[in-house]
């Protein structure tokens, strides 16, 4: 999988594509920590991750936890209809706030 960055207005924009598995939930959670250090809120693209697994789930709740325990936001954005029924299925589509795309996300954060 691969991870990018891109920093807009004090958001930090972490994109993923590919499957966010135990092979990559440790690239995650490494962009997790690099950002969430206070400076930044962040977004979370996954309109190119087709495939979640436990580890993936348990790499975003890390940054959630990373984001919100410096005061920052954490959003995901353009959640992939089978990821999106995973965060059902395990409750966590609750947990975190989800917005339909990366504009409308950064757009709710108020910096």
């Amino acid at each position: 999988m691969d991870v990018t960055v891109t920093v807009e207005e004090g958001v930090a924009i972490i994109t993923m594509d590919g499957h966010l598995d135990a092979l990559s939930a440790p690239h995650a959670k490494e962009a997790f920590r690099e950002y969430g250090t206070g400076a930044y809120h962040a977004v979370v693209d996954l309109a190119k991750v087709s495939f979640i697994d436990s580890s993936g789930l348990a790499s975003l709740i890390s940054g959630l936890k990373t984001f919100r325990a410096q005061g920052k936001q954490f959003r995901l954005a353009a959640v992939q209809p089978n990821v999106r029924q995973v965060l059902t299925l395990t409750m966590l589509d609750r947990a975190f706030d989800i917005a339909l795309d990366v504009r409308t996300a950064v757009g709710s954060i108020g910096v």
